[in-house]
């Protein structure tokens, strides 16, 4: 009996330790913060929950409330951390990357995007190679860096290859498969002679790259990692905290409507679709509203390959249709006329409407199979399993409006190109019988 008791004690103890110190933790990269000018309100603390860190309303916030302010010096951006790090090596590196033609998933600014890019490289490197311990980098910031595998989304990114093969053939998986592509393409550069010259972990670079995503800011012209963002909540509409970015370079965050005690801070997030957000954030659009809406999928589907007889696999990989585009239609049965001999089409527009109704059909019924017993049995993770669920009755919503707007115009053409025949047989007879 009393080893057992001793055993609760000493249990209990240990227990208590792991609490301190996670709250030490905590307190140290607020303490952290402090030191460097960073100021926060009393109204707001941070809170681990799930293995989350996350920023809560310590008590009940009203409207337009200062949480708190981070200074620019705080922040990263490539030339301060290169010069912090203070190799030359990795400077010429950095010159030598900014002349590449590197394809990035948002095709504006990519000087921007390369440049959190290349700050994911330099904290990769930090966190692998022992010899960055010694530089004013890892000095001044490593406690900030080490938070990159902190709050890691549950993005289809970290799927296994199984689970993103069954999601080949819907909107998500497209998405998935390109950016999962582009982090692969980031490697191979750094995995060259004249970078890194070594082999990547994907798992961990895929993590770090998301980081970047979430903390990266675009400030006077340049990409900054801003301190402290990977522990604040993010959506485009549904937040209850603004950030401003002010004139000086400094960030401050201020409630923007009355925010109950224990409450997550939401701050204002970027405009994405319903799959990029899903892919970069782990997070559905609320509703699964697509923001800058984009859905596109192959001109020609594996039905279409089986039902025609299809051999030429550069097709599929080369012509594709956006549903949410203006006149996507029409773009479609240009592609479709080009092929013709394929369908064995007619002069007529309403074979090519057919064989975009039946692309679309193909992807309408593979998504709507993903229902939640067929999730269930491939996904474990309960997260996992509703955030599939919701972007796949998204897509099957979406998919049900093309599929109706190309059956009325498909039907209507029929009507129109029968009655036209009708009318050249009957004149036909007349002139006969003439």
């Amino acid at each position: 009996m009393k080893f057992n008791i001793l055993i609760s004690i000493l249990f209990s103890i240990n227990f208590i330790n792991c609490l301190i110190s996670e709250s030490l933790k905590s307190e140290t990269i607020i303490d952290w913060g402090i030191k460097n000018n960073f100021e926060i309100s009393p109204l707001i603390e941070l809170s681990s929950e799930n293995d989350t860190i996350k920023f809560i309303a310590k008590e009940d916030i009203d409207d337009k409330k200062d949480l708190l302010k981070i200074p620019y010096d705080m922040m990263l951006d490539v030339e301060k951390t290169l010069n912090l790090i203070n190799l030359n090596e990795l400077k010429a590196q950095y010159e030598q990357f900014k002349k590449l033609d590197i394809k990035t998933f948002n095709p504006n600014n990519v000087h921007l995007q390369k440049e959190k890019i290349f700050l994911s490289y330099l904290i990769y490197l930090v966190q692998h190679e022992p010899q960055y311990e010694k530089t004013k980098l890892y000095e001044q910031f490593n406690l900030y860096l080490s938070s990159t595998k902190s709050n890691i989304p549950r993005t289809p990114l970290l799927y296994t290859s199984d689970q993103i093969e069954y999601l080949s053939g819907t909107n998500l998986g497209t998405t998935l498969n390109k950016v999962k592509q582009l982090f692969l393409d980031e490697t191979k550069v750094f995995k060259n002679e004249s970078y890194y010259n070594k082999d990547f972990d994907m798992k961990t670079y895929t993590e770090i790259r998301l980081f970047s995503e979430k903390v990266g800011v675009e400030i006077m012209r340049k990409i900054h990692l801003v301190p402290f963002f990977n522990f604040f909540k993010k959506d485009y509409l549904r937040n209850n905290a603004r950030f401003i970015v002010e004139g000086n370079g400094d960030i401050k965050i201020s409630s923007k409507k009355m925010i109950k005690k224990g409450n997550d801070i939401i701050i204002n997030g970027l405009r994405r679709t319903n799959a990029g957000r899903l892919v970069f954030e782990g997070e559905n659009n609320p509703h699964a509203v697509n923001y800058r809406e984009n859905y596109i999928i192959p001109a020609f589907s594996p039905g279409l390959y089986y039902k025609y007889d299809i051999d030429d696999i550069n097709l599929y990989q080369t012509h594709f249709i956006n549903l949410v585009e203006e006149d996507f239609d029409k773009r479609a049965v240009y592609i479709y006329k080009n092929y013709s001999k394929l369908f064995n089409g007619g002069d007529g527009d309403a074979w090519a409407y057919g064989i975009l109704l039946e692309n679309i059909e193909y992807y309408k019924k593979y998504v709507n199979s993903w229902n939640s017993t067929r999730i269930n049995e491939l996904f474990e993770n309960t997260e996992d399993r509703w955030n599939l669920l919701k972007a796949f009755r998204g897509e099957s919503k979406l998919l049900e409006k093309a599929y109706k707007y190309i059956k009325n115009k498909f039907l209507g053409l029929k009507n129109i190109e029968a009655e036209k025949k009708n009318k050249n047989k009957d004149k036909d007879n007349r002139n006969t019988d003439l």
